[in-house]
């Protein structure tokens, strides 16, 4: 939590309440975030408790053929071809602190055309309190790669807008939606 800026008064506090049973108010229904933060690609929705959730997904840049590129978080990025930008190393991730679901991808803006997803794979779950099954990476168009799982909690929480109860198993997604030098990301 260090990373996403959540204080140890605050870690130690969201900790106590899963301690005690209690749930976070980012994973509780009809609980709305009291502040969202929007930066570049990510989106950080943090609750009156201190609880967050943050939303990424990696919009690229072109690189210039031969030019010294910098470092970037985000490892997407973007090369030119003779008829097309083709995005590489992408990243479509969200992080609720007890639910990490990301995956990679590439794609590819014709001139002329509509963009393409050509690589989604190494998906990612990190999860406390429960255990994932059946992920599986697919692509319900062209333009679109889903990554889901079946996802069984001990704890119950909300997830990109879905409520999973103490100690039930529901099938969880992100999506990410290429269109022109855009990625678009939803949930569920």
């Amino acid at each position: 939590m260090t990373g996403y800026g959540v204080d140890e008064g605050t870690q130690d506090r969201l900790i106590a309440k899963l301690v005690a049973g209690e749930r976070w108010d980012s994973f509780r229904e009809g609980v709305e975030p009291v502040v969202i933060e929007r930066s570049g690609s990510q989106v950080r929705e943090v609750y009156a408790d201190g609880s967050l959730i943050v939303s990424t997904v990696d919009q690229g840049y072109k690189a210039r053929p031969g030019a010294i590129q910098p470092m970037k978080a985000s490892k997407c990025r973007g090369v030119s071809q003779i008829s097309s930008v083709k995005y590489v190393g992408c990243v479509a991730a969200q992080d609720s602190m007890l639910l990490m679901m990301s995956f990679e991808f590439d794609y590819s803006v014709p001139v002329k055309g509509t963009s393409t997803i050509t690589r989604a794979d190494n998906w990612e779950i990190r999860q406390v309190g429960g255990t994932s099954s059946n992920e599986k990476i697919t692509k319900p168009a062209h333009n679109k790669a889903k990554f889901s799982a079946n996802i069984e909690s001990t704890i119950g929480f909300t997830f990109g807008g879905t409520t999973i109860g103490v100690n039930s198993k529901k099938n969880l997604w992100i999506m990410v939606e290429v269109a022109r030098h855009n990625a678009n990301f939803s949930t569920a």
